[in-house]
């Protein structure tokens, strides 16, 4: 598989998190992901780190 490039990795990183906290739904999404990150085997810290929030 390729390895994929973003030109301007900040703004989209920034761009996402706004539709993150957008709506209820799409924070619930969010919350969903880590917690699926924690029942694969990551603890709490790692999965938040790897979404980009605090523990």
């Amino acid at each position: 598989m390729r390895t994929l490039t973003i030109a301007d990795a900040g703004k989209v990183i920034l761009g996402l998190q706004d539709e993150i906290r957008r709506s209820p739904e799409a924070r619930y999404d969010h919350r969903r992901h880590g917690v699926l990150l924690v029942a694969q085997g990551m603890n709490c810290c790692q999965g938040a780190e790897l979404l980009g929030d605090a523990p």
